[in-house]
């Protein structure tokens, strides 16, 4: 009897599994879930200086409360050395230990923080005063300055030689360094190339 309940319920399961309606996924809408994913990543920024204030805010808060906290407890520690008897002070003697490593541990973790907040700031300030050697933001260039890096760096010569190579002219453009492809862009687009738009004007 219970062997034919048991085969019962295994059947009774099994059709039922049959039964429900298989789910798919289509590929397109893993990829496009995928794709946004990734999108949303990208436009996740930091705010270093708000991040920074934060921080600070934050330390400022927890510190003050460590002092406040230190304070009390030590005063009241005291408190207890001075009004208790010989067996208190006995014991009052064996707190002041976890006390003062409490304490130091306390005030040395702060201190770490701060030290790493004072480095981190520092970082970032001489990376933003750093010099760029070379590395320029061509959309803040002249034309005049502008045409200056064209021949600096000789783009003519470069283009010429990758179109010479079999090349298309296309490729040749999109085969120059970033630099170089940001300068030839923001002449074209600035209306200082010739109607081949390889040569300057």
């Amino acid at each position: 009897m219970l062997k034919k309940l048991v085969i019962s319920l295994i059947l009774v399961a099994f059709v039922t599994v049959l039964c429900l309606p298989n789910m798919i996924y289509a590929m397109d809408d893993i990829i496009g879930a995928g794709g946004n994913f990734i999108g949303k990543a990208n436009e996740t920024v930091i705010d270093e200086t708000e991040l920074s204030t934060t921080s600070n805010y934050i330390y400022n808060i927890l510190f003050t409360i460590a002092v406040v906290l230190a304070i009390a407890i030590g005063m009241v520690i005291g408190i207890q050395f001075i009004m208790g008897s010989v067996d208190d002070k006995a014991k009052i003697k064996e707190t002041l230990v976890p006390y003062i490593i409490g304490v130091f541990i306390v005030f040395a973790s702060f201190t770490i923080w701060k030290i790493v907040i004072t480095i981190g700031n520092d970082v970032t300030e001489a990376e933003e005063s750093m010099p760029t050697y070379g590395i320029i933001d061509v959309n803040k260039l002249t034309n005049e300055q502008l045409k200056s890096e064209w021949n600096k760096n000789d783009i003519t010569k470069s283009i010429g030689e990758l179109y010479s190579s079999g090349l298309t002219l296309e490729q040749a453009i999109n085969a120059l360094d970033d630099y170089e492809r940001a300068i030839y862009n923001t002449c074209k687009n600035r209306g200082l190339l010739d109607e081949l738009g390889i040569v300057l004007k």
